[in-house]
């Protein structure tokens, strides 16, 4: 919507396969139930590559494996990650 209202203009040439996916990937690396997850996940999606910009040809690697490990070991996304402290900490 706000696109559309910049460029005036509506045609599905900005829209890739490879941006859906950058889209998907936000919302499910911040976290898909929760309301400022996919906001989260966006930031991470836009600054992880600027952070890892030194790496030269290993930053899609790092990147991928970055989104592999979290997709792994946190799969409620980044957000859920005060549960899981909650979780551990009523544990002890």
């Amino acid at each position: 919507m706000y696109f559309a209202s910049l460029v005036q203009f509506i045609e599905p040439a900005p829209f890739h396969v490879s941006t859906s996916l950058m889209m998907l990937l936000g919302v499910i690396i911040g976290g898909s139930g929760r309301f400022f997850g996919p906001v989260l996940g966006a930031v991470v999606i836009v600054l992880l590559p600027e952070w890892l910009r030194g790496l030269q040809n290993w930053y899609l690697a790092v990147f991928g494996f970055a989104v592999v490990a979290l997709m792994i070991w946190l799969p409620g996304g980044l957000l859920s990650i005060p549960e899981k402290l909650r979780i551990r900490g009523t544990a002890k």
